[in-house]
């Protein structure tokens, strides 16, 4: 049985994809297109997810001022999530301060080489 989206989950689902594309090519060049696509997917579907209706992430609700809060730039986006993963019991393999570095890195000057993030 094949699983169609909901409406509202094309978007997110589409820049995901986009990345993972990049990601299975598997040379030098998509794979850092990969990365900065992975990049953004994250900070996408996090301000996504936040800016939808309870009813369109399950129930979920939260304080505006949270919202606000997690909105504002791209290491809060990752503090939300690592929060909503504590509170759902789901068990996240690496470290946020990893997280925020190596994806934050991807796009600077250094080389892959550089990063102890994992290709």
């Amino acid at each position: 049985m094949t699983r169609r989206l909901k409406p509202w989950n094309y978007a997110p689902f589409e820049v995901l994809l986009h990345a993972e594309m990049h990601y299975r090519i598997g040379e030098d060049f998509d794979r850092r297109i990969a990365m900065i696509g992975f990049d953004n997917a994250i900070e996408f579907n996090i301000a996504y997810y936040l800016n939808l209706k309870p009813i369109h992430r399950g129930g979920r609700s939260y304080n505006g001022d949270n919202v606000l809060n997690w909105l504002a730039s791209y290491q809060s986006r990752i503090e939300f999530f690592y929060t909503e993963c504590q509170t759902r019991g789901v068990v996240v393999a690496e470290q946020m301060d990893e997280v925020i570095w190596c994806t934050t890195s991807a796009t600077s000057s250094t080389t892959a080489a550089d990063r102890p993030c994992r290709n």
